[in-house]
């Protein structure tokens, strides 16, 4: 009962994901099938075990389904001990406490916990408290933010167009902004190599990763012979 219990949670966790489009690894060449399985199976874990706040954030499960995964959590122990008690129902006993004091322990240990939660929104920044349960995608948040609003790349630097950049170098195209966002962007591809200064992320490195990566119908036309997608 206990394993078709925690594959069940596993597999309903997994289906949500893949219902949003939002299961495999957020970063490249940890987006293919079993490693974002194990990945998932991990995050599962954080949301059902242990409910680490760091599991809302939108490359792991997002808020919708971490703010589901805690309230789930502290629900299903009521059913958890109710399965419990009916599977050890037999001449002998071997819980040995009276159901009515299990339940009772459980709800204050649930109530604790609940007003425990609820106090932390009531005391944050009323504008954060969206994070905590307000569906938000993986790939939302890199068109809306990374793509968007940013303006600083730990790794290639200052601009918006530094942290399109590390979108395209370091996560998954599952998660790359639209198609028209892309080409859009990429339609500057001309100008920065006939820029005196060019960009300083925009490296033979960065070209030759791009161009093994980016479809070739997205890139600008004088581009696009120098596709190595195949």
């Amino acid at each position: 009962v206990g394993t078709a219990w925690l594959v069940s949670e596993w597999l309903v966790l997994l289906a949500l994901r893949m219902a949003t489009d939002d299961w495999r690894g957020f970063m490249q060449g940890l987006d293919s099938v079993v490693p974002s399985l194990l990945a998932h199976t991990w995050e599962w874990i954080m949301v059902t075990a242990v409910p680490a706040p760091i599991a809302r954030e939108p490359y792991f499960l997002g808020p919708a389904l971490y703010a589901a995964g805690v309230a789930y959590s502290l629900l299903i122990n009521f059913a958890q001990v109710a399965v419990a008690f009916h599977i050890d129902d037999g001449e002998v006993a071997r819980v040995q406490m009276f159901a009515s004091t299990v339940y009772a322990i459980v709800a204050a240990s649930v109530g604790v916990a609940m007003v425990g939660a609820g106090s932390v929104l009531a005391m944050m920044e009323p504008r954060y408290r969206k994070t905590f349960y307000q569906h938000r995608t993986w790939r939302t948040y890199v068109t809306e933010w990374c793509c968007t609003l940013a303006t600083y790349s730990p790794s290639l630097g200052v601009g918006h167009d530094a942290c399109f950049a590390e979108v395209i170098l370091q996560f998954s195209a599952y998660y790359w902004p639209p198609p028209e966002m892309l080409r859009a962007w990429l339609a500057q591809w001309p100008e920065w190599e006939r820029a005196a200064d060019p960009p300083s992320w925009f490296t033979e490195e960065w070209q030759r990763h791009a161009l093994g990566l980016i479809p070739p119908e997205l890139l600008p036309v004088e581009v696009r012979p120098r596709s190595t997608v195949t």
